[in-house]
C-alpha cells in the first residue's frame, strides 16, 4: 500500500484542472474524508491488536485449562539406587543414592502408573511417588515395556486417572502440550507445540516440536481439551531388528507413545512380563531404507528368518498382508510388532510365490563369523568377485577339504556370484553345521567339494600368503611418501602407497594414529614398505594438530582420511583398519565404535582401561581387533569383546617406545592385516 501522504500528493495533481474555487471546495471535502479515513484506520488497527490480545489470552487459557484438567493425574516418580561400588561388593543398605525424579502419569485408578523407561534400565531399590499435594506414597515396578520404552507402576492408592484422546482423532497440525514434574510435584511443567506427524518410530509412536527431553519423559502429551495423546518417551525414530542407543531430545522433535497402544499393552504388563522388540533376524541385501524391492542377503543362523527357511534371494513381497515395496515398509511392518508375535510373509523365490511364518524373538543369537580358510587373488576391478585362490590357510576348512592355490571358484551351492561382497554375504550367515558345495575348476576340469564353515579364528599370526602382486625386480622402491590433506583440518597425513599394482586393484588401508611428535617416514617405509607392496596395502598416519596431544575432535579425521584416500585409490572395505600407538590407539577404537568404515582395530602398546561397543556383533557389521602390548589387562578386554561375538586377540609384547613401528611385532601384525580379506 502506498503511503498516505503520496496518495493526498496524487489526487492534488487531479483536481488541479478544475476550476479555482471549486478546487478548494472538493480539496477541502477531499482531506476531511481522508482524516476521517486515518481515523478509521487507526480504530481498525487498535481493534485488530485487541482481538489479538484477546486471542492470544484465550489460547494462554485454554493451555492453562488443559495442563490444569491433567495435573492431578501427574505425579513425581522418585528413585533409589545402591551406588554401584556396594552393588559390587555385594552390600545391602549402605550407600543408597537417589537418582534425579521422573515424571509418571496415572492410568488406572487402582494405582497405576506409567513412567520412562529411561530412568528403570536398573532396578532401584526403592521407588517413592509423590502426588501433587506433596505425599510420598512407595511404589512397585511391574514391568518394563523395551519396544515402546516405559515401564508400570503400581501404588496402593486410588488416584484420578486421565482420559485418553480416540486415536483416530489425531490429526497433524493441532496443539499438543507436554508436562513434566522433574522439577515440582505440585504443577507441571509444560512445553507447547503441535503433532508434527504421526506413526513414527515405525508406527509406535506420533511426533511433536513440542520440547520433549529427559525432564518430562514420562509425562503426557495432551491436546487442547486435556486429553492425553500419548506418554512422552525416550523412543529411536526407528531401527532395523535391532535398536541403538541415541535418543532424539533437544534436535526440535519429540515422541509420544499412544496410549491407546499402552492401554491394551497393560493386561500383560501387570502380569508381571516384560515386553521386547519382535525381531526377525534378516540381513537385507541393501541397507537404504528408500531401496526397493527388498532382497534378503541371508538370515542370521538361530534367528527367526533362519528357523522359516528365509535364504539368500528371497524377495519380500507381503508381510502381514501389507505390500513390501521399500525397506522403510518392513521396518513399518515389524515397528508395531513383539516378541512372540508371528509375522506372515509372501516371499518370490526363483519366480515363484511362497508363505513363511515367523515367530519373532526378543534377541538374535549373538553372531559369530565365518570362514573357509581361503585367500583369493586380488579383483581386476573393484568390488569384482575374485575367484582364483592365492593361497590356503593352514588348519581350515579349506585346507581339510583339499583346497589348493589355483583353484578358481566357480559356484556356492548352485549360486554364482559378480561381486566379492556377495559371496561374502551368503558365507556370513552359513550354518556352522551344515555343510555347503563349492563348485571349482582345477587344470581345466569342473569338481565340486563340500565343506563346513567354521568360527573366525582371529589369531592368524603365522601365515602370511604368498605375494599379491609379485614382481622380479627388487632394485626399486616399491611404495611411495604421499602428504594428504584433510579439508578442514590442519592434521598432517603422513602416507606410503605401493606403486607396482593394478590401478584399479582395490587394496588395503590401516589409518594410524600416531603418538604426538613427528613420524619417521624412513622407518616406516623400511619396516612396512615390503608388506604394502607385495600384498596391497597403504599406511596413512595421522599427527595430532598440536605437537603435545590428541584432541577429542580429531577421532573423526579416521573416518575422513578413507574418504579422502579413496578418491585417490580403490580400497577393500574388508582390509580398512583403524590403528594407533600409544594414546593413540584410543582414539583409533573410540573412531572404529562411532564409524562403519573400519573392518578392524590394531592397537599398540595403548593402555585400555575401559572400551565398549554399542551393540553385539551382526553379520553386515562385523569388527576384528588385534591388541598388541602388555597381556594382562588386554586378554581380559579381549575376552569380553569375544562374548559379544567380536573376533579379538591379543599378541604379547612388552613396553614399546612412543611411534614404535620399527619394534613391533610385524611379521605376525601383517599376517592379521592380510588375514582379515580371507574367505
Amino acid at each position: 500500500m502506498r503511503p498516505q501522504s503520496t496518495r493526498l500528493a496524487c489526487e492534488r495533481d487531479r483536481f488541479a484542472s478544475l476550476p479555482s474555487p471549486l478546487v478548494k471546495v472538493v480539496m477541502v471535502l477531499f482531506a476531511i474524508t481522508q482524516a476521517g479515513n486515518l481515523y478509521a484506520q487507526d480504530d481498525s488497527v487498535a481493534l485488530r491488536d485487541s482481538n489479538n490480545q484477546d486471542l492470544l489470552r484465550a489460547e494462554a487459557d485454554a493451555f492453562d485449562a488443559a495442563a490444569r484438567r491433567v495435573n492431578p493425574s501427574v505425579v513425581q516418580v522418585e528413585t533409589f539406587f545402591a551406588s554401584v561400588a556396594d552393588s559390587q561388593q555385594g552390600q545391602r543398605g549402605a550407600g543408597i543414592v537417589a537418582s534425579r525424579p521422573v515424571t509418571g502419569t496415572v492410568v488406572g485408578d487402582d494405582g497405576l502408573i506409567v513412567s520412562s523407561l529411561h530412568a528403570f534400565r536398573r532396578t532401584p531399590t526403592s521407588i517413592l511417588v509423590v502426588l501433587p499435594d506433596g505425599e510420598r506414597v512407595p511404589a512397585e515396578l511391574l514391568a518394563r515395556d523395551f519396544s515402546r520404552e516405559i515401564v508400570l507402576l503400581r501404588v496402593d492408592r486410588s488416584l484420578p486417572t486421565v482420559r485418553a484422546a480416540a486415536a483416530n482423532s489425531v490429526a497433524v497440525g493441532q496443539w499438543a502440550i507436554a508436562l513434566g514434574k522433574t522439577f515440582s510435584a505440585e504443577n507441571a511443567s509444560r512445553s507447547v507445540g503441535i503433532v508434527s506427524a504421526l506413526g513414527r518410530a515405525y508406527g509406535k509412536a506420533v511426533q511433536t516440536d513440542a520440547k520433549v527431553s529427559p525432564i518430562n519423559y514420562g509425562g503426557p502429551l495432551v491436546n487442547i481439551d486435556g486429553e492425553v495423546i500419548g506418554i512422552l518417551s525416550a523412543l529411536l525414530p526407528g531401527e532395523f531388528l535391532q535398536s541403538g542407543n541415541t535418543e532424539l531430545y533437544d534436535s526440535g522433535i519429540g515422541f509420544a507413545v499412544h496410549l491407546d497402544d499402552i492401554l491394551q499393552r497393560i493386561p500383560t504388563l501387570i502380569g508381571g512380563k516384560d515386553i521386547h522388540s519382535g525381531l526377525l533376524g534378516i540381513v537385507p541385501k541393501v541397507q537404504d531404507d528408500l531401496a526397493g524391492p527388498v532382497i534378503v542377503g541371508g538370515a542370521t543362523p538361530g534367528s527367526p528368518a533362519g528357523k522359516a527357511g528365509m535364504l539368500a534371494g528371497d524377495r519380500i513381497l507381503f508381510a502381514n498382508g501389507k505390500p513390501i515395496e521399500i525397506l522403510a515398509h518392513l521396518k513399518h511392518a515389524l515397528g508395531v510388532l513383539d516378541a512372540e508375535q508371528e509375522i506372515e510373509l509372501t516371499l518370490r523365490r526363483l519366480g515363484k510365490e511362497m508363505q513363511v511364518t515367523a515367530r519373532l524373538t526378543k534377541e538374535i543369537p549373538v553372531y559369530r563369523k565365518r570362514e573357509l580358510g581361503l585367500y583369493l587373488s586380488p579383483a581386476k576391478k573393484p568390488l569384482q568377485a575374485s575367484r582364483v585362490v592365492r593361497s590356503v590357510l593352514p588348519g581350515s576348512p579349506a585346507d581339510s577339504a583339499g583346497f589348493v592355490a589355483g583353484d578358481e571358484l566357480l559356484s556356492i551351492d548352485g549360486q554364482s556370484f559378480a561381486k566379492l561382497a556377495d559371496i561374502r554375504l551368503a558365507l556370513s550367515v552359513a550354518e556352522l553345521d551344515e555343510s555347503i558345495e563349492v563348485e571349482l575348476r582345477r587344470d581345466s576340469k569342473t569338481q565340486t567339494i563340500s565343506l563346513t564353515p567354521r568360527e573366525w579364528e582371529p589369531s592368524v599370526f603365522e601365515h602370511l600368503p604368498a605375494s599379491a602382486f609379485p614382481t622380479d625386480d627388487d632394485s626399486t622402491l616399491r611404495v611411495k611418501h604421499e602428504t594428504i590433506r584433510l579439508a578442514n583440518f590442519p592434521n598432517a597425513v603422513e602416507a606410503i602407497v605401493p606403486t607396482t599394482i593394478p590401478k584399479s586393484a582395490p587394496i588395503g588401508l590401516v589409518v594410524a594414529f600416531g603418538q604426538p611428535g613427528e613420524i619417521d617416514i624412513e622407518t616406516l617405509q623400511s619396516t612396512w614398505g615390503d608388506f604394502c607392496s607385495s600384498q596391497g596395502w597403504a599406511v596413512a598416519v595421522i599427527m595430532p594438530a598440536k605437537k603435545t596431544a590428541w584432541s577429542r575432535e580429531e577421532v573423526e579425521l579416521a573416518s575422513r582420511a578413507v574418504t579422502t584416500l579413496e578418491e585417490l585409490y580403490p580400497l577393500d572395505p574388508t582390509r580398512i583398519v583403524f590403528a594407533g600407538t600409544g594414546i593413540g590407539g584410543q582414539l583409533a577404537l573410540a573412531a572404529a565404535s562411532e564409524s562403519k568404515r573400519a573392518a578392524g582395530v590394531l592397537t599398540f602398546g595403548t593402555q585400555i582401561k575401559r572400551f565398549g561397543v554399542r551393540s553385539a556383533n551382526r553379520p553386515d557389521s562385523t569388527l576384528d581387533f588385534l591388541f598388541v602390548g602388555e597381556p594382562e589387562r588386554l586378554t581380559v578386554l579381549a575376552e569380553r569383546l569375544n562374548k559379544l561375538g567380536y573376533a579379538a586377540a591379543t599378541l604379547p609384547f612388552g613396553e614399546m617406545p612412543t611411534n614404535s613401528w620399527n619394534v613391533a611385532p610385524n611379521e605376525q601384525i601383517h599376517a592379521w592385516l592380510e588375514g582379515l580379506g580371507r574367505l
